[in-house]
């Protein structure tokens, strides 16, 4: 629990690039990121398990998460320019004071970043707890609290405070309807011979999410096409991307956490090559060799001898 308790967190954040590593080991920020991520990722997992979700709802529900995240906490969706934004998408497809380039884009990058990939490197890991429940009804009723009212002082009260009041409705609404729909969508199909991770699982990873959703995306934005246009490409792009998980979730979970860790590393590899201004040019190197350490960790609970008959079944 702890692993996924911060390293939801610490993957999406010093991955990302966001908050510069020496800025997250501060007490104040630790707090603050352990009640925007890590207690709601929490949640998820409880979710996926008690639901027996596959990675189709689970992606969903990191949908959700991501509405909450850059909606409801840190209100990035109604800016028009600035940091966070990518300047590709300053001034560019606002609709209903909401920058719906910048929404299509971050959004799917929580759910992979900061649920999706966690709770499955985090499963790989730990296979005897994979698929069994962490918290009880009382600790899911305090971390929900806690998560609601963060959201609630963030919106109302914390800068940028231009963000309408009634998208707060509008936010709440969508974030449940995705919870209906990642239900709904019930367990994936289960697996009757479980394979372990392969090669070409890390390398999917690896081309996968950045040069079939996240790059082409930027570049899209930068073109200033039609924002229908914008759309529909995205939304094709996306729908690659989910085919492109389809071979590893067939297999076991051990494959999709390769996969995970194999994007992971390549958004090391893409930060360490661009980043030329930053004051800590060491982050990246100290980003990618954490996601290299998972990679040295999940491969050996997979191949170990000792651990041939751990059961690697998906959640469902």
């Amino acid at each position: 629990m702890a692993a996924l308790f911060a390293g939801c967190f610490l993957l999406a954040e010093l991955g990302s690039g966001n908050i510069p590593f020496p800025q997250i080991v501060h007490p104040f920020v630790l707090v603050f990121l352990a009640v925007a991520y890590g207690l709601p990722v929490l949640l998820i997992r409880e979710a996926m398990v008690r639901w027996r979700l596959g990675i189709a709802g689970a992606a969903v529900l990191g949908l959700a998460y991501g509405l909450y995240n850059e909606g409801v906490v840190a209100k990035t969706i109604f800016l028009t320019a600035g940091p966070p934004l990518f300047p590709s998408f300053w001034g560019y497809g606002m609709l209903g004071g909401v920058n719906v380039p910048w929404l299509c884009t971050i959004a799917p990058w929580h759910s992979m970043n900061a649920v999706l990939y966690p709770i499955l490197i985090v499963s790989a890991l730990w296979p005897g707890q994979a698929r069994e429940p962490w918290l009880g009804e009382p600790q899911m009723a305090a971390f929900a609290l806690l998560s609601s009212a963060l959201g609630i002082f963030a919106f109302f009260k914390a800068p940028p405070g231009d963000a309408p009041a009634l998208a707060f409705a509008g936010l709440v609404g969508a974030i449940a309807a995705l919870a209906l729909l990642a239900r709904s969508l019930g367990p994936a199909a289960d697996v009757s011979a479980p394979a372990r991770g392969r090669l070409s699982d890390l390398a999917r990873g690896f081309l996968g999410a950045p040069l079939l959703y996240f790059g082409p995306i930027q570049w899209i934005a930068a073109r200033r096409v039609p924002l229908g246009v914008f759309l529909a490409l995205a939304m094709g792009a996306l729908a690659l991307l989910a085919l492109l998980l389809r071979a590893p979730e067939r297999r076991s979970p051990d494959a999709l956490a390769l996969f995970a860790i194999g994007n992971g590393l390549a958004g090391s590899v893409i930060r360490m090559a661009t980043q030329t201004k930053s004051p800590y040019p060491w982050e990246p190197a100290v980003v990618g060799s954490l996601f290299l350490l998972g990679l040295l960790a999940v491969a050996w609970r997979i191949y170990s001898p000792q651990n041939a008959l751990i059961d690697t079944r998906p959640f469902t």
